[in-house]
């Protein structure tokens, strides 16, 4: 069944937004609370209280980017130790099955 679009409106910093999405709305409560969160408290806000919205808009954009880059290195690492764990774990279930088929014939 194909995602149903609707409309979502938020305000941001003052400014009223709407956008047309998929999402559903508690996926837009999060996105929309995780963008505050970077616009006014985070790095963004603070220091220059003068900078613009496009300013602040574009710093909350790198500092997102850079927690998205930072969570996707993490779980690639993640893959490839779960792989390399995984085809340890499977050697050693193969050497003990086939101690255990040796200790039968003993």
């Amino acid at each position: 069944m194909p995602l149903k679009e609707r409309q979502f409106s938020f305000t941001l910093l003052g400014q009223e937004y709407s956008v047309v999405t998929v999402a559903s709305e508690e996926e837009m409560n999060d996105i929309l609370t995780l963008v505050k969160n970077v616009m006014e408290d985070g790095e963004t806000a603070r220091g220059d209280s003068t900078l613009s919205i496009n300013r602040k808009a574009v710093l909350a954009c790198l500092s997102l980017a850079s927690q998205y880059l930072s969570v996707k290195n993490d779980f690639e690492k993640f893959k490839k130790e779960s792989a390399a764990r995984s085809i340890l774990l499977a050697e050693e279930i193969e050497v003990r099955l086939d101690q255990g088929k040796n200790d039968k014939y003993v």
